[in-house]
């Protein structure tokens, strides 16, 4: 049986990237384990486990989390739920909460948002923890489900008080305190919110997004980078870009923090749409001054509004090469289409 590491545990989908993940061709015993895993049939997975163990392979929990983040990043959800429902029946791993976090989103994908709820009231108790319930929150919110969303935020809210209180007996004479759990600041993070504030945002739903900001600041949740993201989306889907942007500068403004990398190119792609050649320069310029490196995408933005506009990007190709950053087959197609504009300022 398996013994919990806390290095290597199972993941769920939002702690990865979306590149593909290479398996270490000196760990023989994951690639052959792996092959295992993708040639068996789903439906026999199991029986092709419990064959792989009684012929005496010892499976370590590296060689099941390097398989699983394979199966994942292929979006081959079945099998990988196939997997865990086998490592979970067996008792090959040790589930701990990030292991149920990590079971939760695979059965969301493969089943739909209301079996993950009837497998959480299958868990113990001491193990529905945030990571559990955050793990369902993120499904609902990418999901566009507004309403999901805003309930699963009141269950994490209530579990969240229920860990308080249960902690506070723990304590040495066992008396509550709510002042002491308030100075200790033990309330949700801007991260818990974030994907409310998202489903908000793919909604449309400019009002419900402003009262959570504002429940936030009065619960003493730190309005952070990661908020000001949310914010700035929701007025970019509600069409107040001048707002939205007003959120970016006081952001920029700001002496120890700095509006996240994604909140510029949001902007700037919103500027690019309306074919806003000045403000997208703007942003291009200010990402810089932000301290963020020069990458394609900031390009692909900036050179898509003179092409929506119409208007030729003079030295483009130079600023590209000082800020070494070379294109690939998407910008130079882009480039192309720039210069015609060119031609016709010429003639």
């Amino acid at each position: 049986m398996l013994e919990t590491s806390g290095d290597d545990e199972l993941v769920s989908e939002c702690e990865l990237s979306g590149d593909d993940v290479e398996m270490p061709q000196d760990n023989k015993k994951s690639m052959e384990l792996l092959k295992v895993i993708t040639a068996a049939p789903v439906l026999v997975l199991d029986r092709v486990m419990d064959k792989w163990v009684e012929k005496g392979n010892d499976l370590t929990r590296r060689e099941i989390t390097l398989p699983m983040r394979y199966l994942r990043n292929r979006h081959m959800y079945g099998r990988a739920l196939h997997l865990s429902e086998w490592l979970e029946s067996k008792k090959q791993l040790i589930f701990t909460e990030r292991e149920y976090a990590a079971h939760v989103d695979l059965v969301a994908k493969v089943h739909g948002l209301q079996k993950p709820e009837i497998y959480i009231e299958r868990v113990l108790k001491s193990f529905r923890s945030e990571e559990v319930y955050q793990s369902l929150l993120a499904n609902y919110a990418s999901k566009e489900s507004g309403n999901y969303a805003s309930l699963m935020h009141g269950l994490m809210s209530a579990w969240l008080l229920l860990k308080l209180l249960q902690s506070c007996v723990k304590l040495r004479k066992q008396k509550p305190s709510l002042i002491k759990m308030s100075k200790e600041g033990k309330t949700l993070t801007s991260k818990h919110y974030y994907p409310l504030l998202r489903a908000y945002a793919s909604h449309d739903m400019l009002e419900k997004g402003k009262d959570l900001v504002k429940r936030m600041s009065e619960s003493g949740c730190p309005i952070r980078p990661l908020t000001w993201d949310g914010l700035i989306r929701l007025y970019i889907k509600a069409g107040e870009l001048e707002k939205a942007d007003s959120i970016l500068q006081k952001g920029a403004q700001h002496t120890h923090l700095k509006p996240k990398f994604i909140s510029y190119t949001a902007m700037m792609d919103e500027y690019a749409k309306r074919s806003d050649i000045h403000n997208s320069e703007k942003m291009f310029y200010q990402m810089k001054k932000a301290g963020y490196d020069r990458r394609i995408c900031q390009y692909q933005c900036l050179i898509q509004a003179y092409i929506n506009a119409k208007a030729p990007c003079y030295g483009i190709a130079d600023r590209m090469k000082a800020d070494n950053v070379f294109p690939n087959r998407a910008l130079a197609n882009m480039l192309s289409k720039s210069d015609r504009f060119k031609k016709t300022v010429c003639v």
